[in-house]
């Protein structure tokens, strides 16, 4: 994720031992350097990638070279532009694996890391719902906001999009029936409740007021 940057021995050291750190870091350093540039070298990734500068190391690579790298740039680029089509949100999703940083956790900077890219990726996932919901996409938005209330079941924003959905399909007691499961989880599991955004949704739901322009304004 530094890719082109100097990052100092300290941080690596701190990276890989935390505070339980080996009697000689210099040279446990300099050794784990030199078994991560022979696997570079046995994956086809030339040993001087990984050059030695004033008081650290530099992976010496083009960031376009860099998956999580290149996944980053595009995402952002996208969330950027809210005239971008929903297709190739889909193709920057659909091109990346997970986990993130193969799964590596346990250190401060790779794991805010990979946080910042799961953000991206549920960032990505919602600009997808929205464009679905106010284009009529019915079966990808249903499946859709289903997965987002799955994998963040205390999110109110995937909450407040699910509701939506069902509201626009006709199925009203099911969207009130969401939020009343949402607010009972939120409130045993974290003692709090529903914020002013999602009151309002859930008020346009049990008034059915058939207000189309309240509900676009709420997911624009």
């Amino acid at each position: 994720m530094e890719a082109g940057r100097p990052v100092s021995k300290s941080v690596l050291g701190q990276e890989l031992w935390g505070d339980d750190q080996p009697r000689d870091a210099d040279n446990a350093l300099q050794a784990t350097i030199a078994r991560t540039r022979r696997l570079l070298r046995e994956r086809g990734v030339a040993e001087r990638a990984i050059v030695s500068v004033p008081g650290g190391y530099c992976f010496d690579v083009d960031s376009a070279n860099v998956d999580a790298l290149v996944f980053k740039a595009a995402a952002r680029r996208v969330l950027n532009s809210p005239n971008v089509p929903i297709e190739e949100c889909c193709r920057i999703l659909v091109g990346w694996t997970e986990p993130f940083l193969m799964g590596v956790t346990g250190s401060a900077r790779c794991d805010a890391y990979a946080r910042n890219l799961e953000q991206l990726r549920l960032d990505l996932r919602e600009r997808i719902v929205l464009k679905q919901l106010m284009e009529g996409d019915v079966m990808s938005a249903d499946h859709n906001t289903a997965e987002l209330v799955l994998e963040r079941p205390l999110d109110e924003r995937y909450c407040e999009l699910r509701m939506i959905f069902l509201y626009r399909r006709g199925r009203h007691a099911a969207a009130l029936e969401h939020f009343n499961g949402f607010a009972s989880t939120l409130g045993a599991e974290m003692g709090m409740v529903p914020g002013k955004w999602l009151y309002a949704v859930y008020d346009i739901v049990l008034n059915d007021r058939g207000d189309g322009e309240a509900v676009d304004k709420l997911i624009a």
